[in-house]
């Protein structure tokens, strides 16, 4: 996770170990909840078949790992890494919203998006057209989108497609 530079093809093979390992290590604990087991082991599962470590379909992923995965992706993304910078939680809810569409629950990632966008009203932004304003409401057609004050003017982003919020000051 800190080597600053892309994982070799051998590295990222170890790397994608990691859910069986974890799933080995808490198969045996006594009591635990087999969708919590299955959620370690799934969670890399992709709906359209592309994940590991069994390349399962949609049907067949647990749906403890459905929301895991999701929540994983946005972690990832939404966290500075040695070899890039995070991305605003907007930024990532159009990602997973427009590009994750096959790959994820999009039932789920829709969800996880909705309940989590309200927590960043009243957060400054700074918006493509070089305007700065605070984040006033969060729609729940449309989490990746909010509506922004600035002075006395109010961007619908849902409405206003050509402007994206370029930066956000003050969520983490």
């Amino acid at each position: 996770m800190n080597k600053p530079g892309p994982l070799t093809p051998e590295e990222f093979k170890v790397i994608k170990t990691h859910a069986t390992l974890g799933y080995v290590l808490i198969k045996d604990i006594p009591n635990i909840n087999e969708n919590v087991m299955l959620g370690v082991l799934q969670h890399h599962e992709r709906m359209d078949g592309s994940g590991y470590p069994h390349g399962i379909k949609s049907k067949d992923i647990n749906m403890v790992a459905s929301i895991v995965a999701v929540a994983d992706v946005y972690c990832a993304m939404t966290a500075d890494r040695v070899y890039k910078p995070a991305f605003h939680p907007f930024e990532v809810a159009s990602y997973i919203l427009e590009k994750c569409y096959h790959s994820l629950n999009f039932s789920i990632a829709k969800t996880f998006l909705t309940n989590i966008a309200p927590f960043f009203i009243g957060h400054r932004v700074k918006l493509t057209n070089d305007l700065c304003g605070e984040i006033v409401m969060t729609y729940k057609d449309d989490p990746a989108r909010p509506l922004v004050r600035v002075d006395e003017t109010y961007y619908d982003l849902r409405k206003h497609l050509e402007i994206e919020i370029l930066q956000m000051f003050d969520y983490d």
